[in-house]
């Protein structure tokens, strides 16, 4: 099974999104984003809701 870093850094790149675009799009600096993609686990709930809306991809609370 794919861990959640590996999935929102893959289905990122899939939709050709930089990680500069997420970082506006969830209204942090591209380093915070960068920072979400390597450690999930630690981001705020609500931006890996808005992630998952946006990637169209599936995250349940207890993956992270």
């Amino acid at each position: 099974m794919e861990n959640l870093s590996n999935l929102i850094s893959h289905s990122r790149q899939l939709k050709d999104y930089s990680q500069e675009y997420m970082a506006q799009y969830l209204g942090i600096t591209q380093q915070g984003y960068s920072k979400i993609e390597k450690y999930p686990e630690k981001a705020k709930f609500q931006h890996i809701q808005k992630l998952a809306s946006l990637l169209e991809i599936t995250i349940l609370e207890k993956e992270f």
